[in-house]
């Protein structure tokens, strides 16, 4: 019987894998941006406010602020490419993290880092960085 409620409790649990699969599309859209250059679609995951860091702002911003600074970044450094190089989940908290390298038509390349969390349900960028 202590088998049967086991497998029951492990198996049962749609949460997990909801949680999975929303954050794998989220992380997929998020990636697709970046490498875009899509500063808008970027946005729509960020919270009321983000840490951003560019080369020419770093701060936290409110999400208006924050899409107008990257899409003025996108339009310096227009983008060729975009690869993630790890990714990684946050011990204790439903959070995500990606590093990647992304390259901009003049050659220019930068190290990319953000970190997604689950903020009241939702998937939402919390901090974002190219280096």
């Amino acid at each position: 019987m202590l088998y049967i409620l086991f497998f029951i409790s492990i198996f049962s649990n749609p949460l997990t894998e909801s949680d999975l699969s929303d954050m794998s599309s989220v992380e997929k859209s998020i990636q697709e941006a970046i490498k875009n250059g899509d500063a808008k679609v970027l946005a729509s995951y960020f919270y009321s406010t983000v840490e951003l860091n560019l080369p020419d702002a770093k701060g936290s911003f409110s999400k208006s602020q924050a899409e107008l600074l990257l899409k003025n970044f996108f339009n310096v450094h227009k983008p060729k490419d975009f690869s993630v190089i790890k990714e990684g989940t946050s011990s204790g908290e439903k959070s995500k993290f990606a590093v990647g390298s992304y390259a901009d038509t003049d050659g220019k390349k930068f190290r990319v880092y953000y970190l997604i969390k689950e903020i009241s349900g939702n998937n939402y960028i919390s901090v974002i960085k190219f280096e």
